[in-house]
């Protein structure tokens, strides 16, 4: 999704010509730069720079983690697009060796959050499941925890929670009982969704890995499902935009619509 991302972040003011134009703004991916087409190395390289840039310009990028930058910095690499295999098989290099603890971005990517608040803004991959808040334990806490797991590989505890309950099912990378209603998972109640909300003083959740046609508002406009798979069911990319308490659905044309 590199070159539609480049049109839409141009055409909506963030970057020009790859450098930071949007001032004080924050920008935030929710996830799932890999296993997203041929070019990944440039996405992530792309927001490696950006980051530094809006910062110096007093904003900010955000990168939260997805489960598939889990899966390839744990090794798991089923979905890896055939030019990265075909990279790793002649220089004799598992695709994972690239982000390890001793490269620049294996290192960067190792200081990312799982969970983000920016003024009441809750942003996570999958979502919480109240088997996640019943740990007990902070946004703070969760995104220490994530990455002592990511460090420390064959370590299956991390203070209160262990490694099969915050990378797992219900964990922040899979979860989809926001949005799903199956044998996998059941639909969170309404009254559900608000303790979490309640708990991460959290005015709205928005959470990507779920596919949707469109971005979608969940709960009363509490919640946001946001994950629109334009990278492989041609749909037109779409990203939100967030001013005081509105939010808004924008396009690579730069089209602007309220959502709630």
């Amino acid at each position: 999704g590199y070159d539609s991302l480049l049109l839409f972040l141009n055409n909506n003011g963030v970057i020009n010509n790859f450098q930071w134009t949007w001032g004080t703004g924050h920008l935030v991916f929710i996830g799932d730069i890999f296993d997203r087409g041929e070019k990944v190395t440039e996405a992530l390289w792309l927001i490696y720079q950006l980051e530094e840039q809006a910062r110096i310009a007093g904003g900010a990028v955000h990168m939260i983690l997805g489960n598939h930058e889990i899966l390839v910095l744990s090794g798991e690499l089923d979905y890896l697009a055939e030019k990265y295999r075909l990279m790793s098989s002649r220089l004799n290099f598992d695709y994972s060796f690239f982000f390890n603890k001793n490269t620049v971005l294996g290192q960067w990517l190792r200081t990312k959050n799982t969970i983000l608040r920016i003024n009441g803004n809750l942003f996570v991959h999958a979502g919480l499941s109240p088997e996640i808040i019943e740990c007990g334990m902070d946004i703070h806490e969760i995104n220490n925890a994530v990455r002592y797991f990511l460090n420390h590989p064959n370590r299956e505890d991390y203070k209160e929670i262990s490694r099969h309950t915050l990378m797992g099912h219900n964990g922040p990378f899979w979860y989809r009982g926001y949005i799903e209603d199956n044998h996998d998972y059941k639909h969170l109640p309404e009254s559900e969704f608000e303790k979490v909300l309640e708990y991460c003083a959290a005015k709205y959740i928005f959470v990507g890995h779920t596919n949707v046609k469109k971005i979608t508002a969940l709960y009363n406009n509490r919640g946001f499902a946001i994950d629109v798979p334009f990278y492989n069911l041609g749909r037109p990319i779409q990203g939100i935009l967030l001013e005081e308490d509105v939010v808004y659905v924008l396009n690579s044309s730069a089209s602007k619509r309220r959502l709630n």
